[in-house]
């Protein structure tokens, strides 16, 4: 660290009657996205190596400084961990955290499950993103819809991320968005615990069958951002169906005088929601999750 203290990746491992498949399970890569460590606990705390045929990597906090912060980034460099990998041995702080995870966790791993939420201030309807090509597109596609959720996101990532990372290392990666608010609840968690399960049976690590109560839709994210700053006030509930040109939310100035409408760019669910009430301009609003064909 800058002040010449040290910091540590904490890595907890469950070994079943052998060393693969192996799945590598990472939250906190963003410090005020809380589902995912909260689920990694229960995981834990329920799973018995005795009844795994395989192995499970668990890193609950992979940024523990932009997780001691509740902020999406660390005060070191300010530097989004899913926008940097694979990272630089060498570089700064979060460079380094991206580093050590693509050189020393992620290789030996037959499947990477990256767990994500949505940042202070804004909610999502949970989903699963994936590589839409490259040399892993099938396998992750196959996983996304064993996760169990009833949205999945095939993506071309770009530079950066995880999941174009992982794929270039030629292995299988899902990204699961579930939660939001910089908060954790117990339904939440459960429905992440719930997917990791379905993808443990999927892998062969646990026995059964998953449990999947829906076909997965594959989407497309329609983004909306707002066309000034201003006091927001959202039209439509996360989850609700909207058609193109539909109101979704209201933007005020500060003498509550109506100034912006955001609309549905295109039909579908809205996906992502802000639910904080102040907003800057240009900040992303909502986002439609619009029905693709994969």
């Amino acid at each position: 660290m800058p002040d010449g203290s040290t910091l540590s990746i904490p890595v907890n491992v469950l070994t079943g009657s052998r060393r693969h498949p192996r799945l590598l399970a990472v939250a906190g890569q963003h410090g005020d996205e809380q589902e995912g460590p909260a689920a990694i606990i229960s995981l834990w705390e329920r799973l018995q190596p005795s009844s795994m045929h395989g192995s499970v990597v668990m890193v609950p906090v992979l940024n523990p400084p932009a997780f001691q912060a509740v902020r999406r980034t660390g005060h070191e460099d300010g530097l989004d961990i899913n926008r940097i990998f694979p990272g630089r041995p060498d570089g700064t702080i979060t460079e380094r955290l991206a580093d050590a995870l693509c050189r020393q966790l992620a290789p030996e791993s037959d499947l990477i499950l990256s767990m994500h939420g949505w940042s202070a201030g804004y909610l999502v309807e949970p989903y699963v993103e994936f590589p839409r090509s490259g040399p892993v597109a099938e396998a992750s596609e196959r996983a996304a819809r064993a996760f169990g959720l009833k949205f999945v996101n095939p993506l071309e990532a770009g530079p950066g991320r995880l999941l174009t990372e992982a794929s270039r290392m030629g292995i299988p990666v899902i990204e699961v968005e579930i939660g939001g608010q910089a908060t954790t609840l117990t339904d939440r968690r459960a429905l992440y615990e719930a997917g990791t399960l379905n993808l443990l049976k999927h892998m062969t690590i646990l026995g059964g069958r998953s449990v999947r109560h829906v076909e997965p839709q594959a989407i497309e994210r329609v983004e909306m951002f707002a066309p000034s700053g201003g006091l927001l006030r959202a039209e439509r509930e996360i989850g609700a169906r909207v058609r193109k040109g539909d109101l979704v939310a209201t933007i005020y100035d500060l003498n509550l005088r109506k100034i912006d409408s955001v609309v549905a760019p295109a039909t579908g669910v809205v996906g992502v929601l802000r639910l904080a009430a102040s907003v800057l301009p240009g900040q992303l609003v909502a986002t439609v999750f619009k029905p693709t064909e994969l």
